[in-house]
């Protein structure tokens, strides 16, 4: 986990906004899932923040008590300077890890062909002969609706080999962002 409270803005970082849901996005989008008659499921994407390429360049020391090949903690080279790492990927607790993360997946989405809505930056439709597939993305945490299972089938093992994001598949629908859901 980084230390985001260390960070410095403008060096560290530039960009720390991550959209979410707004409470009334959240109920129309499961209005039009009951009014479609739509199946519905939650997934996670594991290890959401460790996905992103880092945007800046940043170097960390190596976690106490953790020894890298040749690179014991907490030791020293040559001049005395401790040994640090380059990162390649954001990792959780850095102030930048959910808008790189969240950029990440609207771009993977887009990729597969869900159109982003323009009301809502959190909101993802994909719409073909076969059915449709919608998306609402809350941090890490999808809501979907479906009504081809083909789709949703398509769609996990294409975003799954995405920048290698694991999809946690946590059943049906029934809580999303603070709210209880009970289909008729």
């Amino acid at each position: 986990v980084g230390c985001g409270y260390l960070q410095k803005g403008g060096v560290d970082y530039a960009e720390t906004y991550t959209a979410t849901s707004k409470a009334i996005a959240v109920r129309i989008f499961l209005n039009i899932i009951m009014m479609l008659s739509m199946k519905t499921r939650k997934f996670d994407v594991l290890k959401a923040f460790t996905r992103s390429n880092i945007d800046v360049e940043m170097y960390v020391s190596q976690p106490e008590g953790k020894n890298c090949p040749g690179l014991p903690c907490k030791s020293k080279d040559k001049q005395g300077r401790y040994y640090v790492a380059l990162l390649h990927k954001a990792l959780e607790g850095l102030k930048q890890a959910g808008y790189l993360f969240q950029s990440l997946n609207t771009e993977t989405l887009k990729k597969l062909g869900f159109k982003q809505t323009e009301s809502h930056p959190t909101t993802f439709i994909l719409h073909t002969s076969e059915g449709i597939v919608m998306h609402d993305v809350w941090v890490d945490d999808f809501a979907t609706g479906y009504t081809s299972d083909k789709m949703l089938i398509q769609f996990v093992k294409g975003y799954s080999a995405a920048e290698g994001m694991a999809l946690k598949d946590e059943g049906e629908l029934t809580q999303y962002a603070g709210i209880q859901i009970a289909w008729p």
